[in-house]
């Protein structure tokens, strides 16, 4: 097996691994409106996301922690500019693309298990990665 696959393999595994610690800490962060404190907050912005706020690397963990709903909201939002009557299809995608950059890793790894299990290079061996 190419090296190189190997790799995104293990990149594409550590992936998942951050995307259900992020969605596990949807159940354990408060919620908080006005956060004051330094930490993570769930807050009314554009619906329910989280902020981070007065730390080191907050916008990183921010963006880790709203993952998730990236994953939903942007391909949602990208196919209803895209379909409805918008003058800016551009814009739908744009969206449509970053959407697929996001689940682009999941997609690899549901591949790797699906050619694994059909591949008869295995000799009856299957292995999820």
């Amino acid at each position: 097996m190419p090296r190189h696959r190997t790799v995104l393999a293990s990149l594409s595994l550590g992936y998942v691994v951050v995307l259900t610690a992020a969605l596990i800490s949807w159940f354990l962060l408060p919620r908080n409106d006005e956060p004051q404190l330094p930490g993570c907050y769930w807050v009314r912005l554009w619906g329910m996301s989280i902020k981070c706020i007065e730390f080191i690397g907050h916008d990183l963990v921010e963006h880790i922690l709203n993952m998730p709903r990236a994953m939903v909201e942007l391909p949602t939002m990208g196919a209803i500019v895209l379909f409805t009557a918008s003058r800016n299809a551009l814009d739908g995608l744009l969206l449509l693309g970053w959407g697929a950059l996001y689940w682009a890793p999941i997609a690899f790894l549901a591949w790797r298990v699906i050619a694994g299990r059909k591949s008869p290079a295995n000799h009856g061996v299957t292995s999820a990665i």
